[in-house]
C-alpha cells in the first residue's frame, strides 16, 4: 500500500524545524555542486564562498544571540504573562506594559496572542544590527580579510552590504513559526525558500552570468525572505515600539551572543595556532578535517532552540521532560551513525580527497567525539529561564582553555594536539554549564536527558575511537 506524502512531512515543531534545517543545508551543498558544474572556476567559486564568509565571520554571533533571547520571552503565553506583571521591575524580565500581549478573544491566532509586538521590536532591533555590521563591514573589510586569509573585490563588499540587510531580519520567519507552533506553515516555507534560493544561485550561472550572478542570486533570494516577514509582520504586527523591551531584550541577548561570539572563535583560534606552528601544507590537511558532522550539529542546535519557547510556556517540568525524550531519541540513531563514520573514516578520506589527507581523517575522527558534548543541552534551559550571563562566563573560560591546551598539546601531538584541545574545551563548557543547573538551580541532568543510554554510547564511540587510531590507522598507513 503506497505511502501518502503528507506521512512522511514533519508534523510538529521541532521536526518541522530539523526539517528546515536540513532543507537549508541541502540547498547550499546542492548550490556547491551546481556551481563548478555549470562553468565556475575555482577562483570564482572563491569569491563566491567568501562573500558568505564575509556575512558570516560579522553576523553570526549577535543573529544566533538575539535570535535564541527573543524565544523565552516570545514563547511566554497569556497566564505567564500575567503573572509576571507582578515582579520586581528590576528582575530581568519584561515589565508588565511591555511583555504582555495584546489580550484577545480565545479565537485569537497563536502568532498574534505570543509574538506581535515582540517580533516588531525584534525585527527592528535585528535590522538596526545589520546596518551597524553593514557599516563595520565597510570600514574594516581590509583587516577582516587579512585575519581570514582572503581578499575580496570592493564592489562585492557592497553585495555582502546589501545581503546582510536583508538576510539577517529574515531569519525570525522561521522562528514565528516556531512560537506560533505552525509546523506546516514552517515547512511549506522551508520549501519555497530554499528551492527558490538553489534556482535563483544557480540559474544565473547556467546563463553564463559568472560569480556576480550567483551572488545576486543569493541577494535576491534574502530579497524574497524579506518580503514573506513583511507580510507576516502586516498581518499580525504590533507596529509600536517598546523601547522598555529593547532594553530587556538587549539585557537578556548580549550574554548570549557574547558567548556565542567566544565560542565561535575556537575555529579562527585553532586555525591561527596551526599556521603559526605548520605550513600551507599541513594547514590545508587541518581545515580538511577539522569540522563537525553537519547533521549532528543541524539536529542538535534547532533541538535546542524549538525547546526553549517550550520550556517557557509549558513550564519547566513538562519541558525538561519533552527534552530528555527527544534528546534520548537523537542520541538513539546520531551514535550509531558517529560510530560508523569514526571506524570508516581512515578509509572514507583517501579514498575522497587522496592518500595526502589520510592524515585530516585524524582530525576529523576526534571532532566526531563531539557529539558527546554535542547532545548535551544545559544551555537550552538556562535560555529558557533566563539565566544567560553564566553562558558568558564560561564561554569565556572555554576560550581561555582552548588556547592554553592547544598551545601545549601542538607541541605533543601537531594538528591532532589542537583538535583535542577543541575537543576537551567543549566537554569542559558542557560540563561546567551541567554543574550550574545542578548545584544554583536544582535541575539534575537526570530530569532532561537519559544519562544512562547518553554514558553508553559515548563508551562505545570512545571504544570504536581507540580501535580506528590503534588498529585501522597503523594499518592504512602500512599499506
Amino acid at each position: 500500500m503506497p505511502i501518502h506524502w503528507r506521512k512522511i512531512l514533519p508534523n510538529d515543531t521541532l521536526s518541522g524545524l530539523q526539517f528546515f534545517q536540513l532543507f537549508r543545508y541541502g540547498s547550499v551543498f546542492l548550490i556547491s555542486i551546481i556551481l563548478p558544474r555549470a562553468g565556475l572556476l575555482p577562483d570564482q567559486i572563491g569569491i563566491y564562498e567568501s562573500f558568505l564568509i564575509f556575512a558570516g565571520v560579522v553576523s553570526f554571533f549577535w543573529l544566533t544571540g538575539l535570535i535564541q533571547a527573543l524565544l523565552p520571552l516570545a514563547g511566554e503565553d497569556v497566564t505567564r504573562d500575567t503573572k509576571h506583571e507582578t515582579r520586581n521591575p528590576g528582575e530581568c524580565s519584561l515589565p508588565s506594559h511591555v511583555s504582555r500581549v495584546t489580550r484577545l478573544e480565545s479565537s485569537a491566532s497563536p502568532v498574534t496572542r505570543h509574538a506581535s509586538r515582540e517580533f516588531f521590536n525584534a525585527f527592528l532591533l535585528l535590522l538596526l544590527f545589520s546596518i551597524l555590521s553593514a557599516g563595520i563591514l565597510l570600514l574594516a573589510s581590509p583587516l577582516i580579510g587579512r585575519l581570514l586569509g582572503k581578499e575580496l573585490p570592493h564592489e562585492i563588499i557592497w553585495y555582502i552590504v546589501l545581503y546582510l540587510v536583508l538576510f539577517a531580519p529574515s531569519t525570525l520567519v522561521e522562528y514565528w513559526y516556531v512560537i506560533a507552533d505552525q509546523t506546516k506553515k514552517l515547512v511549506r516555507y522551508g520549501v519555497v525558500a530554499f528551492t527558490l534560493q538553489i534556482l535563483m544561485v544557480g540559474i544565473p550561472v547556467i546563463l553564463g552570468m559568472g560569480v556576480k550572478g550567483a551572488i545576486c542570486g543569493m541577494i535576491a533570494a534574502g530579497g524574497f525572505r524579506m518580503i514573506w516577514l513583511v507580510v507576516i509582520l502586516v498581518r499580525n504586527g504590533d507596529f509600536r515600539i517598546s523601547f522598555p523591551f529593547w532594553k530587556t531584550y538587549l539585557l537578556l541577548g548580549t550574554p548570549i551572543l557574547m558567548s556565542v561570539l567566544l565560542s565561535g572563535s575556537a575555529e579562527y583560534i585553532s586555525g591561527l595556532i596551526v599556521v603559526a606552528k605548520f605550513d600551507q601544507a599541513v594547514f590545508g590537511i587541518f581545515r580538511y578535517g577539522a569540522r563537525e558532522l553537519p547533521l549532528v550539529a543541524l539536529l542538535a542546535h534547532a533541538l535546542s532552540n524549538a525547546m526553549v519557547p517550550v520550556i517557557s510556556r509549558d513550564g519547566t517540568a513538562a519541558g525538561l521532560k519533552q527534552l530528555r525524550e527527544r534528546s534520548s531519541r537523537m542520541a538513539s540513531w546520531m551514535f550509531p551513525f558517529t560510530i560508523g563514520l569514526v571506524l570508516i573514516a581512515y578509509f572514507l578520506f583517501p579514498a575522497v580527497y587522496g592518500n595526502n589527507f589520510l592524515e585530516s581523517a585524524g582530525v576529523f575522527n576526534l571532532y566526531l567525539l563531539l557529539i558527546t558534548s554535542r547532545l548535551l543541552f544545559p544551555q537550552t534551559i538556562l535560555i529558557a529561564l533566563k539565566k544567560t550571563r553564566i553562558l558568558m562566563t564560561v564561554a569565556l573560560l572555554e576560550m581561555i582553555l582552548n588556547i592554553g591546551l592547544s598551545l601545549m598539546l601542538v607541541q605533543i601531538w601537531g594538528i591532532r594536539g589542537v583538535a583535542l584541545a577543541t575537543v576537551i574545551a567543549y566537554y569542559f563548557e558542557r560540563a561546567a554549564l551541567m554543574t550550574y543547573t545542578r548545584v544554583v538551580m536544582g535541575i539534575s541532568a537526570h530530569q532532561y536527558m537519559d544519562v544512562r543510554k547518553h554514558l553508553t554510547w559515548s563508551a562505545i564511540l570512545l571504544v570504536a575511537y581507540l580501535l580506528a587510531e590503534i588498529v585501522i590507522y597503523p594499518w592504512i598507513r602500512g599499506l
